[in-house]
């Protein structure tokens, strides 16, 4: 003998499946990269110079996006696109910098723009805060 079932039993066993189907997902898949980079803005001085290893380059102040908090960066992609082809690009899975000289270069850059100093820093007196002129000035040294 043939048994039916009611459309109530039938959709009760169909979102019985879906729920166990969801739970075999893994949750990361589902959930936002909190490591992402998004660049919001470029910024161009007029400025430009010649680099032995780039060519001609044109100052710029790139301003990124990362887990939620606005900060000035650099090129993103050696060798790629750089300034306003990148708006809106985002970046997957950064990597802390390793070159030291590179690392020294830019804790000091970023120290004297944003204004965040280590408490070594401040008792030596070594905690000037750089004007938007400056700042540029020192933009392109850490970028050339």
């Amino acid at each position: 003998m043939r048994k039916t079932y009611s459309a109530l039993t039938r959709m009760t066993a169909l979102l019985l499946v879906l729920v166990c189907v969801l739970g075999l997902l893994p949750a990361t898949a589902l959930a936002a990269n909190p490591s992402t980079i998004k660049m919001d803005d470029c910024a161009y001085s007029g400025t430009k110079y010649d680099s032995p290893a780039l060519g001609e380059c044109y100052m710029h102040q790139m301003h990124f996006n990362y887990n939620g908090k606005s900060t000035m960066g650099f090129c993103a992609e050696k060798g790629k696109g750089m300034g306003w082809s990148l708006k809106g690009h985002t970046w997957g899975n950064p990597q802390p910098i390793s070159d030291p000289t590179v690392k020294t270069m830019m804790a000091y850059f970023y120290a004297h723009s944003t204004g965040v100093f280590t408490d070594q820093a401040k008792a030596l007196g070594v905690d000037d805060v750089w004007n938007s002129d400056y700042t540029w000035t020192m933009n392109s040294w850490t970028q050339a």
